[in-house]
């Protein structure tokens, strides 16, 4: 799953993600997202969500996914540097990585290797 308010960057990422053979489900509302996890958080083997988020951001989404999942990997994108996610992926999830934005498709696709091995 892919979760980001960003319209373009959703776009943009969701045609390079498949492109490199993977399936997305790509989300602009987190609260969306989180309500098809709820209902079907078996088939995901990762989450891909931005930080800064209206209503439900990053982190908080990322709570809610470990209640259900706590195995998941999860990669954050931010365009911001937060020491609260720092902390979060210290402390709370070691299968997480943060990614600055922009980013290109390759450190991405780098990322998803590191957190699925």
């Amino acid at each position: 799953m892919l979760v980001d308010d960003d319209k373009n960057l959703l776009d943009v990422t969701t045609r390079s993600l498949t492109t490199l053979g993977h399936e997305v489900r790509a989300f602009d509302n987190p609260a969306e997202c989180l309500r098809e996890l709820q209902a079907d958080a078996d088939d995901l083997c990762l989450l891909i969500t931005d930080i800064q988020m209206p209503e439900i951001n990053g982190i908080v989404l990322a709570e809610k996914v470990r209640s259900l999942r706590p195995d998941l990997p999860l990669i954050f994108i931010s365009g911001y540097s937060d020491v609260r996610v720092d902390a979060f992926l210290a402390k709370q999830h070691p299968k997480a990585l943060l990614l600055e934005k922009p980013f290109r498709i390759t450190v991405l696709r780098k990322a998803i290797a590191d957190v699925l091995a």
